[in-house]
């Protein structure tokens, strides 16, 4: 399926002439912006109101009124400093707490009435709102909060204000310069941005109270801004909360991020990243207060079902998959066999492993699935014990999986007597628990004892396969001069869900296996310690029942790793982007 990509060119900066800029329709909406601190005060604040300001003007989509930080807050008085001089500051200090209480009265729903929006930019620390349950309701009944940096490391004692956010500053390091990943380019905030965002230099922050699945990412990063260990670091997202929507963004906190002005002093970061980081935050207001939803271009791959959003993959780099906290991944584990022991009291089981109530999301108690460090290297460890899926957060499509595999020594009910089975998913779509309470539809490069790189096809997925006839009239055996035969279920089956392939190129146990996991439009082929050993066609969901079943293209889906009844373990898994098959592939695929 050729996807339609989504974009939208944003082109905001201080300079813009007048024919540029994007003018608004009927009366330009209004934003109060919040720039009071109580905790560190950033000394970019005035070149963000600065911004904010010409954001405004210049797009003519909104309007702005100012918060600030009232004056006569005194200084904290030195360690050494006389008592009086202490009491001075406590007396001064109270004075200045009614000053700032009264000013943050504007955050109060009777106040805020009349605006669209909320931006709080370089917000610190614990501010003295009288009412906070009454200001997230407002967010709440269909209005805009818009936080940029140090607007999470705010409220750190307000757990709802958290929540509300998506994510609470937890530390920085050093400034560093730092490549962002895009992952979409069809939101209003990163339309304009390209698919790796290099910054030269910025203050980065990492998050706690930070779950990526209840938010819409925008900009990541694939390895730590400092030590660059490999993983999962969020530096924008967006959200629905409640009626309202939610834009944050970290980054912001040096004046050449901000300001294009080419005589900033020190500056480090081009003009051109700044122009971009003011198309972020405009895209982002403009989001938030509903001026530029999501729209699709001409030119572009429709995104695929569910509305899900590829994730970016970089050219020419291998992103890895695993880390010590499988910070990439979500768990869902199946129904536990009744041998299980050490199971919570009251946990249901069942005699096959198979049927009645799934353990669920992310919810592990015998640790099937974990990461043991070897030689400085993660290595995902899964016992077998239940039946499990680990899943990627992302959607890929398009791309070069790698994974080294080996098995382990036990064996579980109710495969104890059976070969040892695992397996990776691919193209996964829909909910969990579909197939067995467990796995998702989706594809299945089988890694199974002494059928390696074998398809099962689960829950209604389909392909076009060249087969040659095996043993019986549901055995198929992939063959590249074969003739090619409809897998799955549905019209024009052969009816088998399965085809096996013609080898067995699987080393022998406890050793690693090399696995090439190939997908390029509705095309996969799959290579097992170098050897070719299936290709698949036109992939499809069957949509439909009965004599209304209609093929759905599949081309693009999340990644889940299988626990099936055997110890096994993975390691050095990733994925690349690819817009070709490597010609010694390509070659023996007959692609």
């Amino acid at each position: 399926m050729k996807h339609l990509l989504l974009t939208l060119l944003l082109a905001v900066a201080f300079n813009l002439p007048a024919a540029t800029t994007v003018q608004a329709s009927g009366t330009p909406k209004k934003i109060l912006v919040v720039t009071t601190t109580t905790g560190y005060r950033h000394g970019s604040i005035p070149t963000l109101e600065k911004m904010l300001s010409k954001l405004a003007s210049d797009s003519g989509e909104f309007t702005v009124d100012f918060l600030e930080q009232p004056d006569g807050k005194p200084a904290n008085p030195k360690k050494e400093a006389p008592p009086e001089e202490k009491a001075a500051y406590t007396t001064a200090e109270a004075a200045w707490e009614i000053k700032l209480k009264a000013a943050l009265e504007k955050l109060s729903p009777a106040s805020l009435k009349d605006y669209d929006g909320v931006v709080f930019a370089s917000t610190t620390g614990n501010l003295p709102i009288s009412d906070k349950p009454g200001f997230l309701d407002w967010i709440k009944a269909g209005h805009a909060f818009i936080g940029i940096h140090s607007a999470s490391d705010t409220f750190h004692g307000w757990p709802e204000y958290i929540d509300m956010l998506g994510g609470e500053f937890k530390q920085h390091g050093a400034q560093v310069g730092v490549e962002c990943l895009n992952q979409d380019p069809q939101n209003p905030a990163t339309a304009s941005l390209p698919k790796v965002w290099a910054l030269t230099q910025e203050e980065v922050y990492q998050f706690k109270s930070y779950d990526p699945t209840k938010v819409h990412e925008l900009l990541i990063m694939d390895k730590h801004p400092n030590d660059k260990t490999p993983g999962h670091y969020a530096v924008s997202w967006c959200k629905d909360y409640g009626k309202g929507k939610v834009f944050y963004t970290s980054l912001g906190h040096r004046d050449d991020i901000i300001d294009p002005d080419p005589a900033i002093k020190d500056r480090i970061n081009s003009v051109e990243i700044s122009k971009a980081y003011q198309a972020h935050v405009l895209g982002g207001i403009e989001w938030a207060l509903g001026l530029k939803p999501v729209v699709a271009s001409a030119e572009s791959p429709a995104p695929p079902a569910e509305n899900t959003v590829i994730a970016h993959l970089v050219p020419g780099k291998i992103r890895p998959l695993l880390d010590q906290k499988l910070s990439a991944w979500e768990l869902w584990m199946g129904v536990p066999h009744q041998s299980v022991t050490g199971l919570p009291p009251g946990t249901p089981t069942s005699p096959d492993g198979h049927k009645g109530i799934p353990l669920g999301l992310n919810n592990d108690p015998k640790h099937v699935f974990s990461i043991r460090m070897e030689e400085g290297e993660p290595v995902l460890w899964i016992t077998g014990e239940i039946f499990g899926g680990l899943t990627t957060l992302e959607t890929f499509s398009n791309y070069h999986f790698h994974t080294q595999v080996k098995w382990g020594e036990r064996k579980w009910e109710p495969k104890l007597t059976a070969i040892r089975d695992n397996g990776i998913l691919f193209h996964c779509t829909g909910p969990h628990a579909v197939f067995w309470e467990v796995w998702k539809r989706s594809l299945e490069f089988q890694v199974e004892e002494k059928n390696m790189g074998d398809l099962y096809l689960l829950s209604g997925t389909r392909a076009m396969i060249p087969v040659v006839q095996g043993n019986g009239p549901k055995d198929w055996r992939y063959d590249p001069a074969g003739e090619l035969k409809q897998m799955g279920d549905g019209p024009n089956s052969v009816g088998g869900k399965s085809a096996h392939l013609a080898g067995d190129f699987e080393k022998p146990n406890g050793e690693w296996n090399d696995l090439d996991l190939y997908t390029l439009g509705r095309t996969a082929v799959f290579v097992v310690n170098g050897h070719v050993d299936q290709v698949l066609r036109q992939t499809a969901n069957l949509e439909g029942k009965g004599g209304q079943q209609t093929e759905a293209p599949l081309d693009a889906g999340q990644i889940q790793i299988q626990s099936e009844g055997a110890e096994i373990y993975y390691r050095r898994m990733g994925i690349e982007p690819i817009t070709d098959y490597p010609p010694e592939i390509k070659k023996v695929a007959g692609l």
